[in-house]
């Protein structure tokens, strides 16, 4: 595509955009569920942009200012560490297969590994009150207002 044409279009998104934004879009997520055979994840979402603090495509940083979103997560702990072991076990295989990890590191030992590792990952977020433990449920709660992020009302570095 020749450039005057991607410079046109870019132009015609950014006008969508600030005319979009202008009117204060918002999106709610009151629930959302996904359910595996290993447990579950859900929570509820919002996103709201003020429109009245005004529109600065080329500051986002000021633009952050007219933001404000929060999340409510839960998480199967099992489920979680699940994904975290798979994750892991996937890079310890293709490390193996690099030469950067013992070749005599088979399948189940790499597996037991992954496993520990994954639950040492959850305890250490646990440990910093990123996450709470809720029964078998792992949950936790951030926000974004006007530029500062809270993790479970932890005010969290943000673009720092």
């Amino acid at each position: 595509m020749p450039e005057i044409q991607i410079d046109q279009l870019l132009s015609l998104y950014s006008r969508m955009a600030e005319q979009l934004l202008a009117q204060g879009p918002e999106v709610n997520i009151p629930k959302f569920a996904f359910t595996t055979p290993d447990g579950e994840i859900g929570g509820k979402f919002t996103l709201k942009y003020d429109g009245a603090q005004g529109i600065d495509l080329e500051n986002p940083a000021l633009m952050l200012q007219a933001l404000s979103a929060s999340l409510d997560l839960s998480v199967a702990e099992r489920l979680a560490e699940m994904m975290m072991a798979g994750n892991v076990e996937a890079a310890l295989k293709e490390a193996r297969e690099r030469g950067e990890i013992p070749v005599s590191f088979t399948d189940e030992i790499i597996a037991d590994m992954a496993e520990r590792e994954a639950r040492g990952k959850i305890e250490a977020v646990l440990a910093q009150n990123l996450i709470v433990r809720d029964g078998k449920l792992i949950r936790s709660n951030a926000t974004f207002n006007r530029g500062e992020l809270q993790v479970n009302g932890q005010v969290m570095p943000f673009l720092q």
